[in-house]
């Protein structure tokens, strides 16, 4: 069959059988910059002037010495996080006791199935963005925005991209998942995930090595740029001045300043690189995994393993780190946690089976 016949018709049954979680997900990208936005212009006078100061805040990624955004941000920023990550976590997720189990056994391969729902499920996003972007451009003046058109393009591009990764993000974990809410969940903490263990390593570095304050910082700047929600509130563009390291659970604090927008390349080609590689990670995971339901969590008792030892990982940074003064001692206390994590998963399977014989 056609390459492109078959993407077409998955597309269409994408279309058909996902378009409710498409429009939901259109909205909600879509409610701060446009539909607020035609709120307050038929208000006018103040109110709509306060609004173009927080537009405005909000396209300069946050990074202004002024407030509040649109919706507190906090509000704001899970808005941008769930409309992709749900998107993405439905889209796989909720077939998959479903029509999956049913399209593995036709001539369609899996490789063509999660690209079909990539397809589907970015192009809901970009078209929100491109709704966003064109509105903004066109109601500016109206708006009384304080940023000319080649911020709002910056703007709408970096989103656009860190939407979409988000989104792909949450399309691998599904396909290593269960069901829709372990990959959903699954989704925001990998969010974190590098950050977390780029911390780890730079705090090992910096108290058992002695590292530089450049060395610190350098991996502090790594930890923003491979955390793709940095990216949608601006993060890494502050300036790391110094890194201040604490013998207790404080761990480390940074002190530093606003700084100006990197250059573009230095948020594109990243956000575009990860795109690409989720994507390559979600096609090769799902072509090898079973459909079988194996767990309430993971599909597979490999992906439980790997989870409950970077799991264990974390736990014993958060927990043994700031009491071990060596690093021997910080080792064999992260070996001990994992494998005791590693242990109560063997035994309550154990019962488990023993329950059902």
């Amino acid at each position: 069959m056609n390459r492109w016949r078959v993407q077409r018709a998955l597309l269409d049954k994408e279309l058909h059988h996902n378009r409710g979680y498409f429009l939901v997900a259109l909205v909600l990208l879509i409610y701060v910059p446009v539909l607020k936005s035609l709120y307050y212009l038929l208000q006018g006078g103040r109110m709509l002037h306060k609004w173009g100061e927080q537009l405005t805040y909000m396209l300069n990624f946050y990074q202004l010495p002024m407030g509040p955004p649109p919706l507190p941000q906090n509000s704001l920023h899970v808005i941008w996080l769930a409309a992709p990550i749900l998107l993405g976590a439905l889209l796989l997720g909720e077939e998959r006791k479903g029509s999956l189990r049913y399209l593995v056994t036709t001539p369609v391969s899996r490789y063509d199935i999660v690209l079909s729902k990539f397809l589907f499920g970015s192009t809901d996003l970009l078209l929100a963005m491109a709704v966003n972007t064109v509105f903004l451009l066109s109601m500016s003046g109206a708006l009384g925005l304080g940023v000319d058109a080649t911020i709002i393009l910056r703007w709408g591009l970096i989103m656009s991209l860190g939407l979409t990764a988000l989104f792909t993000l949450a399309l691998f974990t599904s396909t290593f998942t269960a069901s829709v809410l372990p990959a959903a969940g699954l989704s925001f903490l990998l969010i974190y995930l590098p950050q977390a263990l780029i911390a780890m390593l730079e705090n090992m570095a910096a108290r058992y090595f002695n590292a530089s304050q450049s060395f610190s910082i350098k991996m502090l700047y790594l930890g923003d740029y491979l955390t793709i929600t940095d990216y949608l509130t601006g993060e890494h563009w502050s300036i790391i001045q110094a890194v201040d390291h604490f013998p207790n659970w404080r761990m480390y604090a940074t002190s530093g300043m606003l700084g100006s927008a990197p250059r573009l390349g230095m948020e594109t080609i990243p956000l575009l690189l990860a795109i690409i590689c989720l994507l390559g990670l979600a096609m090769a995971v799902f072509n090898r995994i079973s459909l079988e339901e194996q767990g309430i969590l993971f599909a597979n008792t490999r992906t439980r393993l790997i989870f409950i030892s970077l799991g264990g990982l974390l736990i014993a940074y958060l927990l043994a780190f700031p009491l071990c003064s060596t690093l021997l001692l910080y080792l064999f206390c992260m070996f001990v946690i994992i494998a005791f994590y590693l242990l109560l998963d063997y035994l309550s399977r154990r019962l488990k089976r023993s329950r059902t014989k």
